[in-house]
């Protein structure tokens, strides 16, 4: 799949970088889409723990909102690639988010290994996973090669200046 005719200009104005894309904004892709992929499988993996735990009472609430957040997340970082600065500032928030709260989670893992005997392994492995590469797209996203490459889209066109003469502000 190709994801390069989309992203940066979406609803912005806003123009695609001149420079091509770095190495630095490559790895940091890789890593938050990476991240979102780790991230489906674990929900998908609670999902089945929980739903084997509690029988017919899981109703699989948490797990579609967090497939959906994982989905949003694969998007922004293809906006984020193909040079969209909005996408750039929203990815590092969620990743440094992301990456806060999942290392505040690994404290959980005693009711995971409670609940779900070795499915709680194999989500600690997602757990450390996600949070490591979460950490790492924080990392990539501010490389000086990265901040170039953002800061090389031109200006876009912005609103027009006001008419001269008096305005009539307030009667």
């Amino acid at each position: 799949m190709k994801f390069t005719g989309i992203g940066a200009n979406w609803g912005t104005g806003g123009n695609r970088p001149a420079l091509p894309v770095p190495k630095s904004v490559i790895w940091a892709f890789l890593l938050s889409a990476g991240a979102a992929v780790i991230s489906a499988l674990y929900y998908i993996v609670y999902a089945i723990m929980f739903s084997s735990y509690f029988g017919g009472f899981y109703n699989g609430g948490p797990t579609v909102f967090g497939l959906l957040i994982c989905a949003g997340l694969f998007v922004i970082s293809v906006m984020m690639r193909n040079g969209a600065e909005w996408a750039r500032i929203v990815l590092a928030v969620l990743s440094g988010l992301g990456a806060l709260l999942g290392l505040i989670g690994l404290f959980s893992l005693g009711l995971l290994f409670t609940v779900g005997g070795g499915f709680g392994a194999v989500l600690l492995i997602f757990s450390i996973v996600q949070v490591a590469a979460l950490a790492a797209t924080l990392f990539f996203l501010f490389q000086p090669d990265s901040n170039a490459y953002f800061k090389s889209a031109p200006a876009g066109p912005g609103y027009p200046p006001p008419p001269p003469g008096p305005q009539n502000f307030g009667g």
